[in-house]
């Protein structure tokens, strides 16, 4: 049985306020796309989020798979493998919108941070 997620959601279920995320909704939004989240996901998920809160964008595929080679030391192909075997989904549990949809946020975080 599924339990209702408190955090509000926008059409696609992505979370409409990334701060809502916490490991326990990444749980609930997993489970909606029948994953459980096993080490290899949080370090993914971790990463995301951690990459969230400093740009204010959601990262993508070669921001992630940079993050795998450089931290975890993986080599890019393994790494491309295995974030496209754990997430051939959605990646919904990270509580961020998907990047098509984020281009004003994009657009925000570069007139926050470029030099007039």
């Amino acid at each position: 049985m599924s339990k209702e997620i408190a955090a509000k959601r926008d059409m696609e279920g992505y979370l409409v306020d990334p701060e809502a995320w916490d490991d326990e909704i990444a749980r609930e939004l997993a489970a909606e796309e029948e994953l459980e989240l096993t080490d290899p996901y949080w370090t993914i998920l971790h990463f995301m989020r951690e990459y969230w809160r400093e740009h204010q964008v959601t990262p993508d595929v070669r921001h992630v798979v940079g993050f795998l080679t450089s931290k975890q030391g993986m080599d890019k192909k393994l790494a491309k493998d295995q974030l496209f075997q754990l997430f051939s989904v959605r990646i919904c549990a990270a509580g961020l919108q998907d990047r098509r949809h984020d281009q004003a946020t994009r657009l925000e975080h570069r007139l926050k941070h470029s030099p007039l």
